[in-house]
């Protein structure tokens, strides 16, 4: 008797790859749908808003917090350390034009997010 296994996911390929929880990992790293819409609802500037600095840098501050707690626990994950640095410059740059755009802005925001002092 033969039996075939024909696997229907990336999860059941990684399974007998022998990789295990590698795709699951990487699903828990990003943020759910629910918390990305509560995050806008917070940080937006208008009604129809998604995309303002005020909510990438939101955004980015919150992926950032989830990442460094994922780097406590693996401390030599290189590359997603690596990932870090780039939101982390990045937010860097959104807050920099927000500054030089409107100041009140800027200060409201880290004020919000605990950034900074």
């Amino acid at each position: 008797m033969i039996v075939s296994f024909v696997p229907a996911t990336r999860f059941d390929i990684s399974v007998l790859l022998g990789y295990g929880n590698l795709y699951r990992k990487v699903r828990n790293c990003m943020i759910n749908k629910d918390k990305k819409q509560g995050i806008i609802e917070e940080y937006r500037t208008h009604n129809a808003d998604t995309g303002s600095a005020e909510v990438q840098v939101a955004m980015l501050s919150q992926r950032i917090r989830e990442l460094t707690e994922h780097l406590k626990v693996h401390k030599k994950d290189f590359h997603s350390r690596r990932g870090l640095l780039k939101m982390v410059g990045r937010r860097r740059r959104l807050l920099r034009y927000l500054r030089q755009k409107d100041f009140n802005r800027y200060k409201i925001l880290i004020e919000k997010l605990g950034l900074r002092h």
